[in-house]
């Protein structure tokens, strides 16, 4: 009878064990099924998760090896959604840096028109100039005010020495 007995529980444990550790695989490819989807889909997907495997344990214990196992490959499928959305923001982090340095040599080149003496010359530039930074895109945030005022400043002063260039211009042509 004991044998019997301990037969059909064990036979109950095999299954609820099997069942715990399909249901922890389910959750282990879902979260790398997110490494296809994008950041911050796949963070929130990651974090409902995480809540997700604890909060459904039946409270069958599969062994310590297989435990271990099972918490390694999800935590290491969780933790790559991670690492590239980390990833694609220093991506993103460096085309901004890039960008600033880009418009910071935009403004050294409009500074440097403020020499020119040829009014069609000098006009020209500015607009080419005025093309290219629209052209390069965004710079980080906390750099960005700053820069955009230097820019602003840098521009007024051109056209304000093409402007007097010009009336100089006129001058000499009423004289």
């Amino acid at each position: 009878e004991h044998g019997a007995i301990m037969k059909q529980l064990d036979e109950q444990l095999t299954t609820a064990r099997t069942k715990e550790a399909t249901r922890r695989a389910s959750l282990t490819a879902q979260a790398t099924a997110l490494l296809n989807k994008a950041s911050p889909e796949a963070i929130a997907g990651v974090r409902l998760l995480q809540e997700r495997w604890t909060r459904e344990r039946i409270g069958v214990f599969l062994g310590r090896k297989k435990e271990d196992e099972t918490w390694q490959a999800f935590r290491g499928a969780c933790n790559a959604v991670f690492a590239l959305r980390d990833q694609k923001r220093h991506e993103v982090l460096e085309e901004l840096e890039a960008n600033f340095k880009n418009k910071q040599e935009l403004i050294a080149k409009l500074q440097a028109l403020e020499t020119v003496q040829d009014p069609k010359i000098l006009e020209t530039q500015l607009r080419q100039l005025s093309v290219q930074w629209e052209a390069i895109g965004r710079v980080p945030q906390q750099k960005s005010s700053s820069q955009l005022t230097q820019w602003n400043q840098s521009q007024n002063a051109v056209k304000t020495h093409l402007q007097k260039l010009k009336k100089s211009k006129q001058l000499l042509e009423l004289q």
